[in-house]
């Protein structure tokens, strides 16, 4: 979906990917190291494993994120970007339609459409309203999920279930 954006949106916003290698890691990391070998196109870089004290500055710097995942328990690095102020796509399915809320918190696409991801990319990446109102709304809606809340929230259901008889 990157490599489809306009060359101008691609160079303005390189691709940069953040975590572990996992399956078949060696043949993407070939076909992402060529792809930055083009005519002047801008490189891709994939940082590999990012400490956790390290991931608020990385999405705080960030255009936006992207994570198009199929699968999700739940989704922390859209929280955590969005606590950051990052403007976020991701799927639209899953646990990640509840972490996310309504469209005004990110954008939702089908992570297997690759059109569908390209447009939400070209989106957030020139829509510079668009991307400040996601900014704006993101700590909102990632405040909703504090740990202090879970933890009060669980406490409570605790207390209900041992006055049970």
């Amino acid at each position: 979906a990157h490599a489809r954006l306009p060359d101008a949106v691609r160079r303005a916003h390189p691709l940069v990917l953040v975590g572990g290698a996992g399956w078949h890691s060696d043949a993407l990391r070939a076909k992402l190291a060529r792809a930055g070998d083009g005519d002047g196109d801008p490189p891709i870089r994939w940082l590999g494993h990012v400490d956790d004290a390290e991931l608020p500055a990385l999405y705080a710097a960030a255009s936006m994120l992207a994570y198009p995942s199929l699968e999700e328990g739940f989704g922390l690095p859209v929280l955590e970007a969005m606590a950051c102020g990052c403007p976020v796509l991701t799927s639209d399915r899953g646990a990640l339609r509840e972490v996310v809320g309504g469209g005004d918190f990110a954008l939702r696409v089908d992570p297997t459409d690759v059109d569908a991801l390209c447009d939400g990319l070209h989106r957030l990446l020139t829509d510079d309203a668009l991307a400040l109102a996601l900014r704006q709304r993101g700590p909102d809606r990632a405040a909703h999920f504090a740990w202090s809340r879970t933890a009060r929230e669980t406490r409570a259901l605790y207390r209900r279930i041992a006055a049970r008889p």
